[in-house]
C-alpha cells in the first residue's frame, strides 16, 4: 500500500491508497470489492505473520506478544496512518510514526 501523487500543472495531488479508498467507498456495500480486499487482508496477513515470526525467532521483535497479534496491530496503523496522512498530511509527520510503530514491535 502506498500513497500515489499526481500532478495536475504546478499542483500534486495525493490520491492515496487505491485499496484503503476502496475499503472506505466501497467495501461496506460492494461485495465483490469486500471479496477482492478481504482476499488481499488475508495474503498479506499471513505474510507479515509468516515475517514477524522469524524475526521473533532472530530476536529481531518482540516476542512477548504474538506474531498475529503485532501484525493486526501493524495492519491497523498502516490503515490508519493512510487515512491520517491523507486527510492531515501538513500536520502528522509520517516519519516519526512510522518509527514510533517500529520502537513498538522491537523487542522488549
Amino acid at each position: 500500500m502506498s500513497n500515489v501523487v499526481f500532478m495536475r500543472g504546478d499542483q500534486s495531488m495525493q490520491r492515496g491508497c487505491m485499496a484503503m479508498n476502496s475499503a472506505v467507498e466501497l467495501g461496506r456495500d460492494d461485495a465483490q470489492v469486500r471479496g477482492l480486499l478481504e482476499s488481499q487482508h488475508s495474503r498479506m496477513s499471513r505474510l507479515l505473520i509468516e515475517i514477524i515470526e522469524q524475526a521473533q525467532q532472530q530476536s529481531q521483535v518482540r516476542s512477548d506478544l504474538s506474531a498475529e497479534k503485532l501484525a493486526k496491530t501493524l495492519f491497523v496503523f498502516v490503515a490508519g496512518l493512510l487515512g491520517t496522512s491523507k486527510m492531515l498530511r501538513d500536520t502528522v509527520d509520517t516519519e516519526e510514526m512510522v518509527e514510533a510503530a517500529l520502537q513498538m514491535v522491537a523487542p522488549v
